[in-house]
């Protein structure tokens, strides 16, 4: 399988983080999509934030999850409280493959098919009974 390497300031992702659980806040950036089919073919599960939560609804949504990790292509909420280590996109360097044709995106699908019922993503329910529930996605789900 190829993995595409995930840097920040000169050292391996994988070694600043062993645990498993990495949020994304991003407004869809293409580069922050690179980094997240990075992060999923190298074994970490994503969990994507909309960049309109509040600071307190980014902290709860982490708490529920008990995730430590936030990748962000913005500066986060004034009202976000959460015990965490915050990595900006612009400090993440990707090493070895590109993702410049949906074929190359197509691949590292079918790099990792074997390993479907392995954790992806979680996401948040709207909350429209009043708490947002995470929902867990395996990579088969997508």
């Amino acid at each position: 399988m190829c993995k595409n390497e995930l840097f920040l300031k000169d050292k391996k992702f994988s070694e600043i983080s062993s645990e498993k659980f990495v949020a994304i806040l991003s407004k869809n950036l293409p580069a922050v999509f690179k980094i997240a089919l990075s992060l999923i073919n190298n074994g970490f599960t994503i969990i994507p934030l909309n960049p309109l939560l509040t600071g307190k609804q980014i902290s709860r949504h982490l708490s529920a999850v008990n995730c430590n990790k936030i990748i962000s292509d913005e500066n986060l909420p004034s009202d976000f409280k959460h015990d965490c280590q915050v990595f900006n996109t612009r400090d993440i360097h990707l090493i070895s493959r590109s993702y410049r044709k949906l074929c190359e995106i197509r691949n590292i699908f079918n790099d990792i098919s074997s390993r479907c019922n392995r954790k992806t993503s979680i996401v948040f329910t709207s909350g429209s009974t009043g708490m947002p529930k995470a929902v867990l996605h395996t990579l088969g789900n997508h």
